[in-house]
């Protein structure tokens, strides 16, 4: 054998061994000894008998006085941070008991009343309408099988109001179609100018009266594609507000008034995009990919010769950093209205500082411009888990954003680019979805704070049945 010589070397080593000689086996176990008569033999060995050096129990040890005043901050933090605690997960597991979070077939969330409809609240705060109180109705299996509708009635705290109703139904297991219409009074909102380089000191107040009524068509192609195309009729009003009338936009801009000031701009839009997303939930994606490629037109319908395109695209991505759940989302976009020959785009129309396009420290209508173009990235970590890793709870995030609007694609420069910094709160409900964020910017121009339902990033894909306003693109 190839090991005898081997095994051979060792057992003489064995039995050369001093010490070993007429032991028949190096491993053999000595004789057992008898147990002394105050020990207990055991099969490790002779336990010893009870004593006091084995038996006492180690004296209570006192924190000193100067360690329990050093933690006394500690816990003045701790109770308010137990009672949010305490308080949310009892109004998350009492809405739950209610129904708050229970699914349909076709996923519709809310409180059930007896007639089959699910209502929610509609909560938000933002720079243009203030805070807005609301209410969400849908109701599935209506007005046919396998459609649902949906509700949205809104009021603000500037005298801004909103309504918005519509339906979506299915076409097959990857289409479906929506349609729907609204109405956004914003009873005093914003004007600064027009393009790049407008200034915080010419701040002016105008009322918007938007009307549209349209429907898009979805399919799911697979592999993460999808394809829409839409149409919409909408009408824009722009006048005088009865709020801030010292700074009213004719006053302010006396010698440039914007076209499409106390008019009524009408007509048709159509256009196409399509989609790529592969990214798995709205909530946490630590992973995945999501582009979006469009182009719209509007055909006026009113006496007026305003024709022309916007175009723009959208990128986002989403990195998992070394640990579980700390994610990097990144995402940039770019924008832009060509007008044809004939009128100018009226500023009504033009493109604003709106999410999911948004350098969050300015306010919604701090731009009117033809062009916009941005790049934002969040980190986020979760601050707050219910019961389990990975399920619903709060998310903290830290962002920065750089952009600018502009008339002519010679204008973006990065002397001219604005930014934005800040923080916010992200709640993700049981189905790892995102719920509603609260969120601070700062910026050049101060500081902006927003309570919203809506992200820049995953923006809703729901359209016309959302009751998203389409104007100047359906986001």
């Amino acid at each position: 054998m190839k090991f005898a010589p081997v095994i051979m070397l060792l057992l003489g080593l064995v039995a050369a061994a001093p010490g070993l000689h007429g032991v028949p086996c190096a491993l053999a176990a000595p004789e057992p000894q008898p147990a002394p008569d105050d020990s207990l033999m055991t099969a490790w060995g002779p336990h010893p008998a009870r004593a006091d050096s084995n038996t006492a129990l180690p004296s209570p040890h006192r924190t000193p006085a100067w360690q329990t005043m050093v933690l006394v901050p500690y816990y003045i933090i701790g109770v308010p941070l137990t009672i949010v605690d305490k308080a949310g997960k009892g109004a998350i597991l009492g809405l739950d008991r209610l129904g708050a979070f229970r699914a349909t077939e076709q996923a519709v969330g809310g409180i059930p009343d007896p007639i089959g409809n699910f209502w929610l609240p509609d909560l938000a705060y933002g720079d243009a309408q203030g805070w807005q109180f609301g209410i969400i109705g849908q109701r599935p299996e209506f007005p046919l099988r396998g459609m649902r509708t949906k509700l949205r009635l809104a009021l603000s705290t500037t005298d801004a109001s909103l309504w918005t109703l519509g339906s979506i139904a299915p076409l097959g297991e990857q289409s479906w179609i929506d349609f729907g219409g609204g109405s956004l009074v914003l009873a005093r909102t914003d004007y600064y100018g027009t393009g790049q380089g407008t200034s915080q000191a010419d701040r002016s107040y105008y009322r918007r009266d938007s009307d549209w009524f349209g429907a898009s068509w979805r399919q799911d192609f697979g592999d993460h594609f999808e394809f829409l195309a839409l149409s919409h009729y909408s009408t824009q009003r722009a006048r005088e507000s009865r709020y801030e009338t010292d700074r009213a936009l004719e006053i302010v801009f006396a010698d440039d008034i914007p076209y499409g000031y106390d008019m009524a701009s009408s007509g048709l839009t159509g256009g196409i995009q399509i989609g790529y997303d592969s990214t798995d939930q709205t909530g946490r994606p630590d992973r995945g990919t999501r582009f979006l490629v469009f182009t719209q037109y509007f055909e006026p319908t009113d006496d007026t010769q305003t024709r022309f395109w916007t175009n723009g695209a959208t990128v986002e991505h989403y990195l998992q950093l070394g640990r579980p759940q700390r994610t990097l989302a990144i995402k940039g976009w770019w924008l832009r209205e060509r007008p044809l020959e004939g009128d100018p785009v009226p500023f009504t129309r033009l493109l604003r500082n709106r999410v999911p396009y948004q350098l969050r420290s300015y306010s919604s209508a701090r731009f009117h411009a033809t062009g916009l173009t941005g790049l934002t990235a969040e980190y986020r970590w979760p601050a707050w888990i219910q019961n389990k890793p990975a399920g619903s709870g709060i998310d903290a995030y830290v962002f920065g954003d750089i952009g600018q609007p502009f008339d002519h694609a010679d204008e973006v420069a990065l002397d001219n680019l604005l930014w934005s910094a800040g923080f916010g709160f992200r709640v993700i409900n049981q189905r790892a979805d995102f719920s509603i964020k609260l969120e601070i910017a700062y910026g050049d121009e101060g500081t902006q704070v927003r309570v919203s339902t809506q992200q820049l990033f995953q923006f809703i894909k729901a359209g016309f049945y959302d009751g998203s306003e389409p104007v100047p693109v359906l986001r």
